[in-house]
């Protein structure tokens, strides 16, 4: 059980940095439109 815990941290954690690279890129590109317009 106390290994499952672990593992699903550790798989929270890479979920939380995917979700905080695309909301990066997704935010730069937006700056990007902005400032080309």
């Amino acid at each position: 059980m106390f290994i499952l815990r672990e593992t699903l941290q550790k798989y929270a954690y890479e979920q939380l940095d995917i979700i905080f690279l695309m909301v990066i890129f997704i935010v730069s590109i937006r700056l990007v439109v902005i400032n080309f317009t």
